[in-house]
């Protein structure tokens, strides 16, 4: 991986570039074969390691190469005002001054020592210190000397922007190869091509994704004057996308979309009060013709009972296309080609927080209209391999609701601090949306100093959650797709997961030690994700150091 960027900041004109590179390659095993090993031992007669475990596939690699450039730039018009200067810019002209005031007058005393030598006489250091003494008690200060005016007279310029005219351009370019020598034996329910770089039992699946999207707004800002007390934005952007993946005859087929959308911003970020933003994006030409995105945030803060209150509502209206390769995809054992309806998705949630006691209750619902997910389904043999694995996109007419309540409570007692999240969900259709209906997360730790200067850590966290079906991760395209085995799904979860850590800061490095996963135990359900166990007890190490001072 590699990023790079750059800024300017300037009164009237600002800019800032991002570069990034990455590059990822990732081994798959598609799980292991018999779940057994893991959730009964007893009923394996032979021993074995982990290491040993046998999984469904060797010999196969997704790499994923993505380069990303990101620019903004805006030309502010406004006017400066004048308006006093902060403590902190007083002291620092106060300190600038007096050493201007010394620097005089070392060079002054220079200049009378460089004069007395011209005129072939001896330059008397305590005489002239002496000569200064008395003009400064005759209140007669010397040409050196410089005079600093009153604080309340202390002013700056400040340049205040009014409006913005910005332009924000995005190219984003993705490419994924999932490449494997070999394939088992039945192991794909489906096989579209069999010409092209590898043939027989290997795979050579590569697709490619590039996205330009050029931005023009103008913006109105908050907070110019007492006055105004919103801020404003209206822009419009165009978003050109390219799609290649592989076809039938061994090349590719190409797929373009273009779209061309305008918006508008309403936002108050200043004071202590009240914040809110709006943010509304309609589709108006091309792909994206008649979508609607509209995103709105809202707090007031107040205070209470010697406590501040915070009161937040958030939520969106997103209605619009489903994503490209729910729609269209093509590889040599997973294909669709559909026309889906478009995607709504309704959320309101609402915040309230206590900043003294550190409690933050959240509560949200979701609704979404004619869903767009990836299922799979595969056929399990008498020795637990799976075979005829094939991947769907589908979409349900049915109105899906979610429902979110979270807890989040921290408390400190001396050195002893707990952090706790609670959070329940219940979904209308989980074999579409399958969640876990309680997840709990806990960290414990001491926290102190060791000779004032080292920060220590010592705890534990923990994590839980209820049994679900959880959705499966399917190698070749690197995602995760709901189960449609009916008579077969996998349940994960009601397994507990203990770490405990000891964590250090000193100055500019953090350095921890970890033993992961230390409850391990024969016979537990540990899942994240169905036929992939997590790993055992890990002892890890770590270390982070800043180069700055």
């Amino acid at each position: 991986n590699y990023t790079t960027y750059a800024s300017y900041l300037g009164d009237r004109y600002q800019a800032h570039l991002l570069l990034s590179l990455d590059h990822q390659k990732q081994a798959e095993n598609g799980g292991i074969i018999n779940d057994n090993y893991i959730k009964h031992p007893e009923s394996i007669t032979e021993n074995y390691s982990s290491s040993e475990i046998t999984t469904m596939l060797s010999q196969q690699w997704n790499r994923n190469d993505h380069q990303h450039i990101f620019l903004t730039h805006r030309y502010n018009v406004g006017f400066t005002r004048q308006v006093p200067m902060t403590e902190a810019e007083k002291e620092a002209k106060r300190f600038a001054i007096k050493s201007q005031k010394e620097n005089e007058a070392r060079e002054a005393k220079e200049r009378a020592r460089k004069e007395a030598k011209r005129n072939g006489m001896e330059f008397d250091e305590e005489e002239y210190e002496e000569e200064l003494r008395r003009q400064a008690s005759m209140g007669r200060p010397d040409s050196t000397a410089t005079v600093a005016p009153a604080d309340t007279t202390w002013m700056k310029d400040e340049y205040v922007p009014v409006t913005s005219f910005i332009h924000t351009a995005k190219f984003d370019n993705y490419e994924r190869l999932y490449q494997a020598y070999q394939a088992p034996t039945d192991y794909y329910a489906q096989e579209y091509y069999t010409v092209g770089r590898y043939q027989g039992d290997s795979i050579y699946d590569k697709t490619r994704h590039y996205e330009l999207k050029n931005t023009l707004a103008v913006a109105m800002l908050e907070g110019f004057n007492k006055w105004v007390k919103t801020g404003l934005k209206i822009f419009a952007a165009h978003d050109l996308r390219h799609f290649s993946m592989p076809d039938a005859e061994g090349g590719f087929r190409h797929f373009s979309e273009q779209a061309l959308s305008i918006g508008g911003q309403l936002s108050k970020t200043e004071g202590r009060t009240l914040h809110y933003n709006v943010t509304g994006e309609f589709g108006i030409v091309g792909d994206d013709a008649g979508e609607v995105n509209v995103d709105a945030t809202a707090d007031v803060n107040f205070r209470l009972l010697g406590d501040t209150v915070k009161l937040a509502a958030s939520g969106f209206f997103h209605h619009g296309s489903a994503p490209f390769y729910i729609r269209h995809y093509q590889s040599r054992h997973y294909w669709w080609d559909d026309d889906l309806s478009q995607v709504t998705h309704t959320r309101i949630e609402g915040l309230f927080a206590l900043q003294r006691t550190k409690t933050r209750l959240r509560v949200a619902y979701d609704n979404l209209q004619n869903y767009a997910y990836l299922a799979t389904s595969y056929t399990v043999a008498d020795d637990y391999r799976r075979t005829a694995n094939a991947l769907y996109a589908r979409q349900t007419s049915d109105n899906i609701s979610l429902f979110t309540a979270q807890l989040m409570q921290d408390f400190r007692l001396g050195p002893l601090n707990l952090e706790a999240v609670v959070t329940y969900q219940k979904t209308s259709h989980d074999d579409i949306l399958p969640v876990p209906q309680l997840n709990v997360y806990g960290n414990l730790y001491l926290r102190f100093k060791i000779a004032r200067v080292l920060k220590c850590d010592f705890g534990a966290d923990i994590r839980w959650f209820t049994k679900y079906n959880a959705p499966e991760y399917v190698p070749g395209i690197g995602q995760y797709a709901v189960q449609e085995n009916a008579d077969a799904r996998i349940e994960i979860g009601n397994y507990p997961i203990v770490n405990v850590y000891a964590n250090f800061h000193l100055k500019q490095t953090r350095f921890f030690v970890m033993m992961s996963h230390v409850n391990e135990s024969d016979g537990g359900n540990m899942f994240l994700v169905p036929h992939y166990p997590i790993n055992g007890r890990v002892l890890r190490l770590g270390v982070s150091w800043n180069f700055y001072n």
